[in-house]
């Protein structure tokens, strides 16, 4: 489609603010210098800019066909990923995601509205970077069963069959996703990170360290498990201070604490859920 035209149906800006490149420049700055051409030639062939949720998630689209054969990309070209987190002078303390798609830039996620919560100037205090964009991801494989279960896994599984079950992240990757994350999160939930990436019971998928963002005005939420059938989810509510599980009516858009506990929640949401289809 015409660049112009999508712009006139779908709306977008053609321009960055001064704030979303400084984060990019950021994260440009923590990369190896052989690969700043890169990142600076996505940024300069955006073609679409859209702003969502008072301005807290940016996201960029790339339009035009010849770009399918002609865009540099990273060599990591995983699906979704949280690349960088940044730290960024502001009141309310403020944060942004940035989130890689297939090797090229796709969002950045911020805490806060950006346009208030920036006004003063900009300084990025920190840097994190949670995905390495250089090097391609290992293939995980899955299982049908474990017969090592422990502890989460195996209470789990003393209420429901349990399948797709992957091997637990690496030690540093869970490190790298509670830093993403940003909130206090149950002991049991932590644990089940240590135990598995991922599973699904019934309708439900647990998703492991590959949890997904829900970004809203008022507050950000972490998706953690989900039952796309009934369009349910297991979720916590960005930069609490005690661990509260949420589950989210994603049709409704409504939003109610469970309980401190993740697993209890879960066993709960699978049970409630299979009543609900056999009715």
């Amino acid at each position: 489609m015409n660049v112009f035209l999508y712009r006139l149906i779908y709306g977008g800006a053609s321009k960055l603010r001064d704030y979303e490149l400084c984060c990019i420049e950021c994260l440009k700055n923590k990369l190896p210098s052989a690969v700043h051409s890169i990142l600076e030639v996505q940024v300069k062939d955006i073609d679409s800019i859209h702003r969502y949720s008072n301005d807290k998630i940016v996201l960029f689209r790339f339009l035009r066909k010849n770009l399918e054969t002609t865009l540099p990309l990273f060599p990591n070209n995983s699906p979704e990923i949280y690349v960088a987190r940044l730290t960024l002078r502001s009141v309310p303390n403020t944060t942004c995601n940035v989130v890689f798609h297939e090797g090229k830039i796709l969002s950045l996620e911020f805490s806060h509205p950006p346009r208030s919560a920036l006004k003063q100037p900009f300084i990025c205090h920190k840097v994190e970077i949670l995905e390495d964009l250089l090097h391609a991801p290992l293939v995980e494989h899955t299982s049908s069963s474990m017969s090592d279960d422990t502890g989460m896994l195996k209470r789990i599984r003393t209420y429901f069959d349990i399948s797709n079950v992957l091997p637990p992240p690496e030690e540093n990757k869970i490190e790298k996703f509670l830093v993403l994350v940003s909130t206090a999160l149950p002991e049991d939930y932590v644990n089940l990170l240590h135990e598995t990436n991922g599973f699904s019971v019934k309708d439900w998928c647990f998703y492991g360290i590959n949890a997904r963002s829900v970004v809203l005005p008022d507050t950000n939420y972490w998706v953690v498990a989900e039952d796309t059938k009934n369009a349910l989810a297991l979720c916590f509510r960005e930069g609490e201070t005690s661990s509260i599980v949420i589950i989210y009516d994603q049709i409704n858009e409504d939003f109610q604490e469970t309980g401190q506990y993740f697993v209890e929640a879960f066993i709960q949401a699978v049970a409630k859920s299979t009543t609900a289809s056999d009715s």
